[in-house]
């Protein structure tokens, strides 16, 4: 495989060795460079540190594996599911479902049973993740699990899942003890778009009451900060009003998720409110309202905006780029272009100039080793036709038949590189979304489904999906040759 050789000129010559090391330690660290390094033929040793008397050992043996996708591993993995390290058996879940292995179902529904609370959330995710939808009925027995992790960690992984008969169970949980699982419950029941119980999930961000009518900030804060995620993914609009009076909760958790819920919103009409917080003395509150500006298109707040670009705090920087670029790059390209002096904001920076249509900022993009924006400048037409397209994407298949659903949707067929088509294993894996009809941005749907494995490359006629050194390589030959 072009991309295991190309790899392999990086492995120590005595990475066996290290695997064999007396020191844990050195066998930790083989294991995990093995990993990183998709050195395959390591995985027999690997396989045999999944017994190492050692835990830090058998953990990065397992994540190895996981990485490898050493589908010859499945035996000893699901074997693990029923040992004593916790650890281990939270892990081998994750690998399974990861390498989607029906016949671990029957094993996994056994681990809901579980006495660790960890195993069982494991467990649940792992069968959402495979969308195991026969386990759903055994999965929702955990909603009433003594502990407030599992019941609200449950809630996320039915709505995973896409059950929305088990609505009303999860709306159970807006009644719930903890405030956490309150708030969570109420996130789950917005992903499964359950607009009947917007009501239930208001009376959420009121404060509760404490001894002599006090008011306790910090005591429910998660119910009322999940509380207007939910209500922004819901599209609430009917209820911008009353999170604009949430945006003076004494939570900083609070008045920041109602700034970002707002701008999620679309809600103009409450700019002023959302530029107070500019001010906030917590500086992840400013974060969120200059975030919360730019998704409002608040050009006449940008110069409040851009004073951020000059202020200690990286990611306050960093949001402010990401909030300007959309309020328009063209009309600040000036500070735009100084950010690329500003190393930790410099490829943000250069993103934005690059998708603007300026070449100032590809010089940064190629030495960073080559990034998508770049297509914006060689393909501009169809980078710009994608980033306007979405399609209504229910999906469960392979990776390589996401590619193919998406770039059909943009009239493009998909090419992939020889490294790629090597590695298979990647490209056949099973990708499951919610059975929703969720509409997708084409352009934003290839993104996620490269991940940090591949990168894409926009032609005429197709789109090209090659591995990080290729893209870097052409990035670099191609800004050579404009040049």
């Amino acid at each position: 495989m072009a991309a295991v050789f190309f790899l392999s000129l990086l492995v120590p010559q005595d990475l066996a060795e290290r695997l064999r090391d007396r020191d844990p330690r050195g066998r930790q660290e083989a294991a995990t460079q093995a990993g990183k390094l998709y050195a395959r033929e390591h995985a027999p040793r690997l396989r045999v540190l999944l017994r190492d008397p050692e835990g830090i050992v058998r953990v990065a043996a397992l994540r190895a594996l996981e990485s490898l996708e050493a589908r010859e591993a499945i035996p000893d993995v699901i074997a693990l599911l029923d040992g004593q390290d916790v650890a281990m058996k939270e892990g081998a879940a994750s690998v399974l479902a990861h390498l989607s292995v029906a016949e671990s179902v029957p094993s996994l529904v056994k681990l809901l049973k579980d006495p660790y609370g960890g195993c069982r959330v494991a467990a649940a995710r792992a069968l959402a993740r495979m969308d195991a939808r026969e386990t759903i009925p055994d999965v929702a027995r955990l909603l009433r699990d003594p502990l407030d992790s599992v019941r609200g960690n449950t809630a996320g992984v039915l709505a995973e899942f896409g059950a929305r008969d088990r609505i009303p169970e999860i709306a159970g949980l807006l009644r719930d003890r903890d405030p956490w699982v309150r708030g969570v419950a109420a996130v789950a029941l917005a992903k499964l778009d359950a607009r009947e119980k917007i009501p239930d999930i208001v009376r959420l961000l009121e404060l509760e009451t404490v001894a002599k009518g006090e008011y306790d900030p910090e005591k429910n804060f998660e119910a009322r900060q999940l509380a207007c995620t939910a209500l922004a993914t819901l599209g609430a609009k009917e209820e911008v009003s009353r999170l604009a009076r949430v945006l003076k909760d004494p939570s900083w958790h609070v008045r920041g998720n109602a700034a970002w819920a707002l701008g999620r919103l679309g809600a103009r009409e409450r700019v002023a409110d959302v530029a107070i917080l500019l001010s906030d003395p917590h500086e992840q509150v400013r974060e969120s309202a200059i975030h919360a500006l730019g998704d409002l298109g608040a050009e006449d707040r940008a110069a409040d905006i851009a004073r951020f670009l000059n202020v200690g705090e990286p990611h306050l920087r960093a949001a402010s780029v990401r909030a300007l670029e959309k309020l328009g790059v063209a009309d600040r390209k000036a500070e735009f272009v100084a950010c690329l002096s500003d190393g930790h904001v410099r490829v943000t920076a250069a993103e934005a100039l690059c998708r603007a249509g300026f070449r100032e900022g590809a010089q940064a993009l190629v030495e960073s080793g080559g990034n998508y924006a770049l297509n914006a400048l060689r393909a501009r037409d169809l980078w710009s036709r994608l980033r306007g397209q979405s399609v209504d994407f229910t999906f469960k298949g392979t990776r390589r038949e996401q590619f193919e659903r998406l770039a059909k949707a943009a009239g493009l067929a998909v090419e992939f590189s020889p490294g790629i088509l090597k590695d298979a294993v990647w490209l056949e894996r099973t990708v499951v979304r919610c059975p929703l009809p969720r509409p997708v941005v084409v352009e934003q749907g290839l993104r996620a489904a490269a991940g940090d494995r591949c990168e894409l490359v926009l032609e005429a006629d197709r789109l090209r999906v090659l591995l990080p050194h290729e893209a870097a390589l052409f990035w670099r030959t191609w800004w050579e040759g404009l040049r």
